[in-house]
């Protein structure tokens, strides 16, 4: 959890006077498999704005989804044997 800032235009569309937020509480929860060789991981990110930036009955909307894959460097650490 922390505390997420919004950075862009003022408004939340060009033809709308609807502002868009300035940030909100986050929450970011990761699945994922760590070995001595690799990173996969599944990431969810959503943003809660509160009631700044309502559009008619729909909400601004904050979030997003990520999948990584990463390999580990090993950088003067003992090599293990597997």
């Amino acid at each position: 959890m922390g505390y997420g800032f919004i950075t862009g235009d003022k408004y939340v569309a060009s033809n709308s006077l609807v502002e868009r937020p300035d940030g909100g509480v986050y929450f970011k929860p990761e699945l994922g498999y760590h070995n001595i060789h690799w990173n996969f991981a599944l990431q969810y990110t959503k943003v809660f704005t509160g009631d700044t930036g309502t559009i008619g009955s729909q909400d601004y909307s904050v979030g997003s989804l990520g999948l990584g894959l990463t390999y580990n460097l090993p950088l003067g650490a003992k090599k293990f044997k597997e």
